[in-house]
């Protein structure tokens, strides 16, 4: 399962201000406008469409587990050592994140989430956590829809977005550097991104309003080998390559202001 897609994509989502709903009594759906939507669940499918048996939970600390009864709690610091044989101060229950997804320094941030609460931090369970409580720690819980158009993803990068009837589109661009194998913020236009030699690329992703007033989307992830050197899984796999299957994941986010 390509988990690594809510760390790494969802160029999401959402907006500033009221939602503005009509009469309860009338039955009608709820009217969208702009403010900031928080995320409220994430479920991963196998395949490329959002339906069928999806996944929503995930155990950190032994990603075999597929149920919250079965999966353990607490992870030691030397990676092997079960609870009784930890040596002192290394087994945690979390840890505490930064904004940036990153384990705060100060491992006293990591006695408890209340401790990482007062740090203003970000707490994740070693154990069994909701895919939106990932999402949420790793990379923010919201997303600002504006006026104009404007939108600012969750982990700070903005786009635009159009509504048209219950379609939602979100539209981000980046300019990419291969060296870097990462985004290249000195260039914020296609002119100057290819007159510098880099790549100018336009993502969008789809999402719908829904009746109740909330936004689903729905992230489509490609058959991949995770060496981008090979196109086909026999190729992929000859190499002692990772063949990834197509998964679908759909996230809902909810108006919170």
């Amino acid at each position: 399962m390509k988990i690594k897609y809510i760390l790494l994509v969802l160029p999401i989502l959402f907006w500033f201000g009221c939602e503005d709903k009509k009469d309860d009594d009338s039955g009608d759906a709820a009217t969208f406008t702009e403010g900031i939507y928080t995320i409220s669940t994430v479920t991963v499918y196998e395949g490329e469409e959002c339906s069928g048996n999806g996944v929503s939970g995930m155990c950190t600390t032994d990603e075999s587990v597929t149920t919250k009864a079965d999966c353990p709690v607490g992870q030691c610091m030397d990676g092997e050592s079960g609870e009784d044989t930890c040596p002192d101060g290394m087994w945690f229950t979390g840890m505490c994140l930064d904004d940036n997804g990153e384990g705060l320094g100060d491992l006293d941030t990591w006695a408890s989430a209340e401790a990482c609460g007062t740090a203003e931090g970000n707490w994740l369970l070693f154990g069994w956590n909701p895919l939106a409580t990932i999402f949420g720690a790793t990379m923010g819980n919201s997303a600002t829809f504006g006026a104009d158009g404007v939108f600012i993803s969750p982990d700070g990068y903005t786009g635009t977005y159009t509504l048209v009837d219950n379609v939602l589109t979100i539209t981000d661009t980046e300019c990419y550097d291969e060296s870097m194998d990462d985004s290249n913020d000195d260039y914020t236009t296609e002119a100057d991104c290819t007159d510098a030699g880099l790549e100018w690329s336009v993502s969008t992703t789809p999402g719908t309003f829904n009746e109740d007033g909330t936004i689903t989307i729905e992230m489509h992830g490609d058959a991949e080998c995770n060496d981008d050197s090979y196109e086909t899984q026999a190729e992929c796999e000859a190499a002692n390559a990772d063949w990834e299957d197509a998964e679908c994941i759909a996230s809902v986010w909810t108006l919170s202001n």
